[in-house]
């Protein structure tokens, strides 16, 4: 099978994400070619260093010399690829999936198009409503390009089919190497010190991720526990939504290297997203052995079985109590243990080639509509 993967969102979750089903499929021995085309967003990073998370079996090409390419130089890449000898063309993120289903109504191409969101853009903050019904809409229309949705988690099939008639759906979850981020020690290290505890977020900084909340938490935790905690953000974005609370510690973009060394010496992770499709950064701290107070919305609640590997919230006193339910070494330990477990079992790379080859034969293969449901329903059981 030859498997193009197409993005123009090279940052952050979705490009982590991408990186490891691309470089993954190319070892397969039933695929024969891998390609990922992009658009760069300021934040991604060079060229150079995405090549060198895919591998040398990956073929890359970047569509824009730099950050701020528009739209039209995505169109142009698309079509040429549906031109191509593709047999499955795998688009990433809103736009892109948006722009390739369009496209292929009216380019002759011999791939079939699968579409993954990575977080729907309608269920988004930060954008007035109107503006969430356009994207509502713009995905509806797009189903005419193509209706197979890889998604990443249970929780987002479950919001395409409550919203998007039609749709075929299956699950495709986010996996990651446990071996690269496995603790140095046992998980939830109880010889750490008791306080402060470091509290860390790893994302970009933007009304997404809730940084707001983020800054009212760790302002909270230290008014009604002073002293034991610290916070780290780990990334970049607008600082000044951080604001309410100036002793939080923000490092700016960091190597994957570094990241994985605060993970390292992290004992919790605060995740106040407003919404995902299944975060990378929370798969990365559940494999080092770091369990996280999660927002209880969809992608998060996905990835944490509320106090068994993790804890869920809905305010900021809640999320401040979980923190210090935490501060029990032994409770801290065990949610870790279970927090590693999880992704050993159900988030490994090393079933991740197999699992996609598995979803996109089934959305090749012509399905009645009981079909279609068997391969949702399938993909659920295996999250």
């Amino acid at each position: 099978m030859k498997i193009l993967h197409i993005t123009d969102a090279a940052s952050g979750g979705v490009l982590t994400s991408l990186t490891a089903l691309a470089r993954n499929q190319a070892a397969h021995p039933e695929v024969s070619a891998v390609g990922v085309r992009y658009t760069p967003r300021a934040d991604s990073p060079s060229r150079n260093h995405i090549a060198a998370g895919l591998g040398p079996m990956v073929d890359l090409h970047c569509w824009s010399p730099g950050p701020g390419s528009t739209v039209l130089t995505l169109i142009k890449g698309i079509i040429r690829e549906l031109r191509e000898d593709w047999d499955l063309i795998h688009l990433h993120s809103s736009r892109a999936g948006f722009l390739g289903r369009i496209l292929a109504l009216a380019v002759p191409s011999h791939a079939h198009l699968v579409y993954s969101p990575h977080g729907f853009s309608f269920n988004q903050t930060g954008y007035p409503q109107f503006q969430l019904r356009i994207f509502k809409l713009l995905e509806r229309i797009a189903l005419l390009g193509s209706r197979d949705l890889a998604l990443v988690s249970p929780g987002e099939a479950e919001l395409a089919a409550e919203v998007l008639p039609g749709v075929r759906t299956a699950i495709l979850a986010n996996a990651v190497d446990p071996e690269l981020f496995a603790p140095k020690d046992s998980p939830g290290l109880t010889s750490r010190p008791p306080a402060p505890l470091s509290v860390i977020q790893v994302g970009r900084i933007m009304s997404q991720k809730r940084p707001e909340l983020f800054a009212e938490v760790a302002r909270l935790a230290e008014i009604r526990y002073p002293g034991s905690f610290t916070f780290t953000w780990i990334g970049e974005g607008e600082r000044n939504l951080l604001s309410a609370c100036p002793e939080i510690s923000i490092t700016g973009w960091i190597t994957g290297e570094e990241i994985r060394s605060h993970l390292s010496n992290a004992a919790l992770m605060l995740f106040t997203s407003a919404g995902e499709g299944m975060p990378m950064s929370l798969l990365e701290a559940a494999s080092a052995g770091v369990p996280t107070v999660g927002s209880d919305v969809i992608g998060v609640r996905d990835l944490i079985d509320h106090r068994v590997d993790g804890m869920l919230f809905r305010t900021a006193d809640e999320a401040v109590d979980a923190l210090f339910t935490l501060t029990d070494a032994d409770i801290r330990s065990s949610m870790a243990a279970a927090a590693r477990r999880r992704v050993l079992l159900k988030h490994n790379e090393s079933t991740l080639a197999s699992n996609s080859l598995q979803v996109y034969r089934k959305f090749m293969t012509p399905a009645s509509v009981a079909e279609s449901a068997a391969v949702s329903n399938a993909g659920s059981r295996a999250s």
